[in-house]
């Protein structure tokens, strides 16, 4: 009788994918190069799921994940956008 083959196995979590997502809220701000948004826990790029019709002024709530081993044009630590609501 033949035995199947193990399931393959997944490769270990890397440090940005063990930080669960956040929700914030804020409004997005001014920069050249890239889209960020102000909290009251600092000023943050924005990439991933973001409309390319977001303007500076713009409240919003996120839900994203850091992403420490990114870096923004504008020079901001880096979110990584999973969903967005204009408020």
């Amino acid at each position: 009788m033949l035995s199947s083959p193990p399931p393959p196995r997944r490769p270990p979590l890397r440090p940005a994918e063990r930080v669960p997502p956040r929700t914030l809220r804020g409004t997005i701000g001014e920069a050249t190069g890239c889209t960020v948004i102000e909290t009251p826990f600092g000023r943050w790029a924005l990439v991933g799921r973001v409309p390319d019709d977001l303007t500076p002024g713009t409240r919003v709530e996120i839900r994203a994940r850091a992403r420490p081993q990114h870096e923004s044009a504008c020079g901001a630590p880096v979110l990584a956008v999973d969903a967005l609501t204009r408020l």
